[in-house]
């Protein structure tokens, strides 16, 4: 998460913490993308902060597809919130016609 994120601290529910450096380990495997399910519940992740956004899909163990952005001069100044939600489009899009037929839920840094 911090390469992902470029934070080096996260505050956390217990539940949630585990949850992370189960995604960051995933995220640290040499194969990152994987094929979908729709049999399999998708959860997905949203991070932002200062610089950068991004946002990662998980299936049982498996990183199915991550994305990471450095932001636009524009981008800078949107919140927090707004850059997750852009992020959220952009990992959702590709992913439609999966997250349609699934359960799913989503996470990210504001609850």
């Amino acid at each position: 998460m911090e390469e992902l994120t470029g934070k080096t601290a996260f505050k956390c529910e217990a539940c949630k913490d585990a949850t992370f450096r189960g995604l960051q380990a995933a995220l640290l495997k040499d194969a990152v993308v994987g094929a979908s399910s729709v049999t399999i519940p998708t959860n997905i992740f949203v991070d932002a902060d200062k610089g950068r956004m991004g946002a990662c899909l998980v299936q049982g163990d498996e990183v199915i597809w991550w994305l990471r952005q450095r932001l636009k001069s524009a981008q800078l100044y949107w919140s927090i919130t707004r850059k997750e939600t852009r992020v959220l489009m952009e990992a959702v899009q590709p992913w439609g016609d999966v997250l349609v037929r699934s359960d799913y839920r989503l996470y990210g840094s504001r609850g």
